[in-house]
């Protein structure tokens, strides 16, 4: 049976997929450039009341003072960052560019997750969701693929909003916009760094804001690894983000261990 080999992320694992329906399949294309129908849905979904601050918001009074630490990117390692700065009792503010928040700000699907999250999405979907029920009971497999994208979008849903709650509770603002490190200025008599951050904030339309802070700290993300002599061709081999385009609804998910190669001695120990 054909196979389809998903490499997840900078480590080395692999799931291989025998397919099945290929016809009648809607895109599992979750990535905002190639799904406009379900980033539709995301941002349909994550918008707040218009009464509420949306998320990602900072009023402007609070980004008018100086943070004692600047944080460029909002995922696993920006958010860590950021807490880890907040529980050491800095003042924090934590900028990332959205990639499927609402038009007028509220929560972003990717926010807080990492490179290649929707691969690992789908990997956990197809341990809960029986196919073979499903298809007995009558229900095509655009249907069930269908159920496979809510799922996946479900999930980093939740994680980012545990994520953005996580943030609030230990006081770190969080603004969506994009944000540009500006040349370090001169240190201040006392000894003190001083460094700006330009943010163009995404919710609003407004000249671009100069955030004055004492500490930077970069976290804009991986890429997935490209292992050499690996035709990844987008048909059957796809990496941690180009499994966003797949197409149609596959059979069964096996997730095969590709540890590092041991030392006899490091075999002999495990």
């Amino acid at each position: 049976m054909a196979a389809l080999t998903l490499l997840l992320g900078p480590m080395i694992s692999a799931l291989v997929v025998p397919l099945a329906g290929q016809t009648g399949c809607s895109a599992l294309a979750i990535h905002p450039a190639r799904c406009p129908q379900l980033l539709h849905r995301c941002m349909r979904r994550a918008a707040l009341p218009m009464a509420a601050m949306p998320v990602g918001s900072v009023e402007a009074d609070e980004l008018s003072k100086r943070y004692d630490c600047v944080v460029i990117g909002g995922g696993p390692a920006g958010v860590a960052g950021a807490l880890k700065a907040a529980y050491l009792g800095k003042r924090v503010l934590l900028v990332d560019k959205p990639k499927a928040a609402p038009p007028g700000g509220g929560l972003d699907a990717f926010f807080g997750g990492p490179t290649g999250l929707f691969s690992k999405a789908l990997r956990d979907c197809g341990k809960s969701l029986d196919v073979n029920s499903l298809q007995s009971q009558g229900l095509d497999n655009d249907v069930i693929w269908l159920q496979v994208q809510n799922l996946c979008l479900r999930l980093a849903q939740n994680n980012a909003e545990s994520q953005v709650k996580m943030l609030s509770r230990f006081k770190v603002n969080y603004l969506q916009g994009e944000a540009q490190l500006l040349p370090p200025l001169p240190d201040s008599a006392d000894g003190t760094t001083n460094h700006q951050v330009r943010v163009a904030p995404f919710r609003t339309s407004t000249e671009p804001l100069t955030i004055n802070t004492e500490r930077v700290l970069v976290c804009t993300g991986s890429t997935p690894m490209m292992m050499r002599g690996t035709p990844f061709d987008g048909a059957r081999v796809f990496d941690a983000d180009s499994i966003n385009g797949l197409s149609f609804l596959p059979k069964s998910v096996v997730r095969p261990a590709m540890d590092p190669p041991r030392t006899r001695g490091e075999s002999q120990a495990r």
